[in-house]
């Protein structure tokens, strides 16, 4: 799917979710991938391809 829009946006996904392939696919396919933060802060897949980092403690 990503190779049929300019960006994925990712707002919920798990450690071994499709949304995890998406994300890897979209970026594959030279495709704008959006994570939402909650996204980030709960899945290491996702911090490893993030800028974004906790101020302090983990997200509520």
């Amino acid at each position: 799917m990503s190779g049929y829009g300019r960006a994925t946006i990712v707002v919920e996904a798990g450690e071994a979710s499709g949304a995890r392939i998406q994300a890897r696919v979209g970026v594959e396919h030279g495709r704008a991938v959006i994570l939402r933060d909650r996204v980030v802060w709960a899945n290491d897949w996702a911090r490893s391809r993030s800028p974004l980092r906790p101020l302090s403690g983990s997200m509520p």
